[in-house]
């Protein structure tokens, strides 16, 4: 009976491999590492080593087909992944680009890779190579052991997951999940389904958002290197949505990504919003990358929606130091984008021009998509203005302004 068992840890950032039977010497084969990107592989001793560039790679995927040519990527970052192969009983040599064992006990992988992204434009995106902070990561998590890093692993995830607890009636536990669905689809009450759905939203937001870049489109552990729409930061609701589970569910550390990630693209953002719409301030096309580029059609209340979830965190933390530091700047800034650009209707009411809701309906001025949340980062940076006692004339234009927007209406 063969058993593998694997877990990512966020403490080691390392992922960890066991394999094991339950008679000895049972364990032959060999592991190799393969380069998506043609990096080069190489095997010496008990360690494989994947690194490489992305110097001169095109893209020729989604939105990038209308390129003509496709370009090569702008910021080229380095990267590399290295695999420790650990062994208990047998042996362990690399022989032809691989390691091969034979006869072991037991076999453990440890795997950690990294770029050398840094998120910060004033570097140019880049920092030093990840050689040694991966070598010297896989190091540490050799000397602890598999089961001392399991321990930890476990104790580090259960501090998050373990916050929460639902009960929403009885389930069926012992039924595998995939019958569970079929029968839930099909009308059979499961409420412990239910729950486990709930627990299943806050484990993949622990699995993908903790330091780092935020969670995107097709998540932290998508299977490939041309994912649908570039696993890109989609700001026409679907970075949002990721996010609005964070303190409700009791994730408030995982929040964080999110705005770090804002916050490190706004100067980005304020000069294509500035060649664009010749205003103050920033907002976003749908598709955003991790520096901040922006692509497909502009959703011009797509930041002021991506400040919804900004204030919803200082609204449930009331964390001053996160109010000044991070969240008031980018909601006075989006305010700014949009002081510049509403129109005045003949009466004085105020309209976004030339607006949409996104992947629905004609652009034209005053939709409600565009007017509620315009009316939603107003009312939200009165507030934070108030709460910082600070910036008084601003919050009262602004307050001024949301008053004037135009609101709800009833349709023919």
């Amino acid at each position: 009976t063969y058993t593998r068992e694997a877990f990512a840890s966020h403490p080691a950032n390392v992922m960890a491999f066991r394999f094991t039977a339950d008679r000895p010497g049972a364990l032959t084969g060999s592991v190799a590492l393969s380069d998506m990107h043609k990096g080069k592989v190489v095997a010496a001793g008990n360690r494989l080593t994947s690194s490489g560039s992305l110097a001169g790679y095109q893209y020729k995927e989604g939105s990038a087909q209308a390129e003509s040519p496709p370009q090569p990527y702008g910021i080229a970052l380095d990267y590399e992944a290295q695999v420790v192969v650990l062994h208990d009983g047998g042996t362990v040599q690399a022989e032809e680009g691989r390691i091969r064992f034979e006869g072991a006990h037991q076999i453990t992988l440890l795997l950690n890779a990294g770029t050398d992204f840094v998120q910060d434009r004033a570097q140019g995106w880049r920092g030093a190579h990840p050689h040694a902070r991966i070598t010297a990561q896989l190091e540490a998590a050799e000397r602890a052991g598999y089961d001392a890093l399991r321990a930890a692993h476990i104790a580090d995830y259960r501090t998050l997951y373990d916050r929460v607890t639902l009960d929403l009636g009885p389930g069926a536990p012992q039924r595998p999940t995939d019958q569970r669905l079929i029968r839930h689809a099909g009308g059979e009450p499961d409420r412990g389904l239910e729950a486990l759905v709930f627990q299943y939203g806050r484990y993949l937001l622990i699995a993908s958002s903790r330091g780092g870049l935020p969670a995107n489109l097709q998540g932290l552990w998508n299977d490939s290197i041309r994912p649908p729409w570039r696993s890109a930061y989609h700001t026409d609701v679907n970075v949002q949505m990721n996010y609005w589970l964070a303190d409700p569910a009791n994730l408030s550390e995982c929040f964080q990504p999110y705005a770090n990630w804002l916050n490190s693209i706004r100067e980005v953002r304020k000069a294509a919003t500035r060649e664009a719409f010749k205003t103050r301030g920033w907002t976003m096309r749908a598709e955003n990358g991790a520096f901040g580029g922006s692509t497909w059609q502009w959703v011009e209340s797509g930041s002021a929606w991506c400040m919804q979830n900004i204030w919803d965190h200082y609204a449930f933390t009331r964390d001053q130091d996160y109010l000044r530091t991070l969240a008031y700047p980018m909601l006075k800034e989006v305010c700014e984008f949009w002081l510049d650009r509403l129109k005045a209707l003949p009466d004085g009411t105020l309209v976004a021009p030339n607006g949409y809701s996104p992947e629905h309906g004609p652009r034209e001025d005053g939709v409600s998509h565009d007017q509620q949340l315009i009316w939603d980062v107003f009312n939200n940076a009165v507030e934070a203005a108030d709460a910082l006692g600070m910036d008084r004339a601003f919050r009262d234009d602004l307050a001024a302004k949301r008053d004037r927007l135009l609101g709800p209406q009833i349709g023919k």
